[in-house]
């Protein structure tokens, strides 16, 4: 670069001539020299109000913005256009970035409100994202599931651009911002290029693009990129998200990016071994050997935790956890998963309580705690922060805050899961040996300290929380119970109860101490129910020889009681002809003396534990159709004893003589009267509220009455007729 031209006629090169690749990599100490932040005022942008200035980059700045319009917060990213060798060129690449954000519609990309020029000015109105970026996130410390499912929504994202023939080409942790402090979102697409057949390779200014420690080899060396140099670079972030660190580092931008073309590819620490597979495919120098697209990648990288054991064990998701809520969790879409084999694996039950590792090898300890990101990783390998004095008073408010932040961790770490060493699964491997040797003699809670309950308590000191511990206390407790379930088999109580006991004072804790108490009642109870059976069984055997029964007792329902649980039983068996004659003979004696319903009733229950006896079927039939019939006839004489019982007596009387020329009830409907209607008169009536119309010999005086005839004996109604010349009528017919 320093070589300067012979002439100044000699032509510079072609746009298509492409540099050797250390001078590309020098090309970018211009390109990548940081720039110090300077405060920008605030522009006056119609239909915004800026609040205040929240970012800014090498080419821009970014402000906290109210849209008016719609009272919502956005980020608008202003260009900074001052001492730019070529402000057109610049302010073009900026506009094309807010374009191809537009294209983008995914829920991991930031999304693009407005992008316009006013006067001077031009914007970029976008989706404002409060939750820091990927870099904060990493300084924090990030899990291994958050790396997970980080990477999987990114690749998504990425995918998404890749099918508009997009390729991001600077992809790195200052890049994605964080939606509610968790979800990862693809920003800053100000290098990015659609992939034509014209814009496959490096800029026209022979300058190569990209961040150094996140770029692809192809990148470095100016060669073609495609998606499968977003795919490197995320690999890059992948390791650096798992480990705390990017696996390629150096002094200088030249010394890292020489590691991305010649140095071996990283490994991933023990714990995340199951992952090494991927990693070295996402990091392949040769472009041709990392996976074709995002969508592979996802799979690939989804069949590994599907398939590998360890790696959950890691993760630490619960075995209670539905598959699909685990993949939904990591980021992996459930309805992308269409091979069979995925689904037979995703719809197998689990094993809950299945040993863990037998050796230390192959033990998958759990996951690290997050490894924070150092500084030097965030910014530019080139970056260093100055130095500077401070007063006495604030070194020592430092150290204060060092030691209660120190008092606070320490208090913390007590409170976290101790993370088992190689030494402590050898250990564990080793009790276990000892515990499933005990299991197997019988030793189960003795002799004192060589029995599998003092090698399952020396397991749970080393690690409480390990496969091996909760498989022992399981194992155990199995064994216990069917220790017991062999003793009630035996109808050995003693046993089970000193089982019992055992289990009571050794794990009090135990769920299956109140299952073995239930099981002991129900042991006692049908032990209970044996002898009740036997003592009747035995006064069965003597009503047949002859006893008389006692009173409400009877051989039938002594038989039926018994035939359920002893059918089977010898004793009963050679009992039952004995009994069912017995029964036949009472049936005979019951119709003899007229009781046909108790006879009915017995014979019906003999018939149903003899179905074939053809005589006991024609005895049922003839009872049932001689007790229908007495039924039928004392049905009818209780209805008439009821009709009876409702209907009254009206007596009516008239002085002097009268006729009753009416009797209607209170719905208004006549009542039948005999043909000679003259007083005085007994009427028979259903009981009720009547009224009676009368009237008087030669005078024809009517009278009305009301009455309410009474159940029973009669009823009076007396009427006196008065006035109307009746007195000199009683005269004429001596009254």
């Amino acid at each position: 670069s320093n070589q300067q031209p012979a002439t100044s006629n000699q032509q510079p090169a072609t746009s298509n001539q492409q540099p050797a690749p250390l001078a590309l990599i020098d090309s970018m100490l211009r390109w990548f020299a940081p720039a110090c932040p300077v405060a920008q005022p605030q522009p006056e942008i119609p239909g915004y109000q800026l609040v205040k200035q929240i970012g800014s980059g090498g080419m821009a700045t970014v402000f906290l913005a109210v849209q008016l319009s719609l009272e919502r917060r956005v980020a608008i990213k202003v260009l900074r256009t001052v001492a730019d060798d070529d402000p057109d060129r610049t302010e073009k690449r900026f506009l094309r970035e807010g374009r191809t954000l537009a294209k983008i519609t995914h829920k991991n990309v930031c999304g693009i409100y407005d992008i316009a020029k006013v006067g001077n000015i031009a914007y970029i109105a976008m989706e404002y994202l409060d939750g820091g970026t990927l870099v904060d996130k990493l300084r924090l410390g990030v899990s291994a599931s958050e790396a997970i499912s980080t990477v999987v929504q990114i690749a998504s994202a990425l995918e998404e651009a890749h099918k508009l023939g997009i390729i991001h080409r600077d992809l790195k942790p200052a890049n994605v911002m964080l939606r509610a402090g968790r979800i990862p979102v693809l920003t800053d697409f100000g290098i990015a290029r659609e992939l034509t057949s014209s814009h496959t390779r490096i800029t026209a200014e022979n300058m190569i693009v990209g961040t150094p420690i996140y770029m692809s080899p192809e990148q470095v060396s100016g060669g073609e990129v495609d998606g499968r140099s977003d795919l490197y670079a995320l690999g890059i972030m992948f390791f650096e998200l798992l480990t705390g660190q990017p696996p390629y580092r150096g002094d200088t931008p030249i010394a890292v990016c020489m590691q991305h073309l010649t140095a071996a590819l990283p490994t991933l620490p023990a714990e995340l071994e199951d992952l090494q597979p991927v990693l070295d495919r996402m990091l392949a120098k040769k472009r041709e050997e990392r996976y074709a697209d995002m969508l592979v990648f996802t799979h690939a990288l989804r069949d590994v935790f599907v398939g590998s054991e360890a790696l959950r064990h890691v993760l630490r998701f619960s075995p209670d956890m539905p598959w699909s809520e685990q993949l939904r969790d990591l980021g992996f879409s459930f309805d992308t998963l269409r091979d069979a084999d995925v689904k037979a694996a995703l719809e197998a039950p689990r094993n809950r309580f299945a040993p863990g590792p037998r050796s230390a090898k192959s033990a998958k300890l759990p996951p690290p705690k997050p490894k924070a990101r150092s500084r030097e990783a965030d910014e530019d390998v080139n970056y260093r922060p100055a130095r500077r004095s401070s007063p006495k008073w604030v070194m020592a408010l430092v150290a204060t805050l060092i030691l209660l932040v120190g008092a606070l961790g320490v208090w913390w770490w007590q409170k976290q899961p101790r993370v088992p060493t190689e030494r402590d699964l050898q250990a564990l491997s080793l009790l276990q040996d000892q515990f499933g040797e005990r299991v197997n003699a019988g030793k189960l809670f003795s002799p004192p300290k060589d029995n599998a309950l003092h090698f399952a308590r020396e397991m749970h000191k080393i690690d409480p929380e390990s496969n091996y511990t909760k498989y022992a206390y399981r194992q155990l407790l199995s064994a216990v119970v069917k220790d017991a379930d062999g003793a009630l088999e035996n109808s050995d109580l003693t046993s089970f109860d000193a089982a019992l006991a055992a289990l009571r004072k050794e794990v009090p804790e135990a769920p299956e101490i109140e299952q073995l108490a239930l099981r002991r009642a129900a042991f006692v109870a049908q032990q209970r129910d044996e002898l009740a059976w036997r003592e009747r069984l035995a006064r069965l055997s003597a009503l047949t020889a002859g006893a008389v029964p006692a009173p409400g007792e009877s051989v039938l329902g002594i038989y039926l009681d018994l035939r359920g649980p002893l059918g089977k039983d010898p004793e009963f068996m050679a009992l039952e002809a004995a009994a069912l004659k017995a029964a036949s003979a009472r049936v005979e004696s019951l119709i003899v003396a007229g009781e046909r319903l108790s006879a009915l009733a017995d014979a019906r229950a003999l018939a149903s534990v003899q179905p074939n006896n053809a005589s006991l079927a024609n005895q049922v039939r003839d009872l049932e159709s001689k007790v229908a019939a007495e039924q039928k006839a004392a049905e009818a004489a209780l209805r008439a004893e009821n009709e009876l019982k409702r209907l009254g007596m009206l007596a009516i009387g008239a002085a002097p003589w009268a006729t009753v020329d009416a009797i209607v009830d209170a719905a208004g409907t006549p009542m039948a009267l005999p043909q000679d209607k003259s007083t005085p008169l007994l009427l028979t009536l259903p009981a009720g509220q009547y009224r009676v119309s009368l009237s008087s010999g030669q005078s024809s005086v009517r009278r009305h009455e009301s009455v309410m005839v009474k159940p029973g004996g009669p009823t009076p109604l007396n009427v006196q007729f008065t006035g109307y010349g009746s007195e000199d009528f009683l005269k004429e017919i001596n009254w």
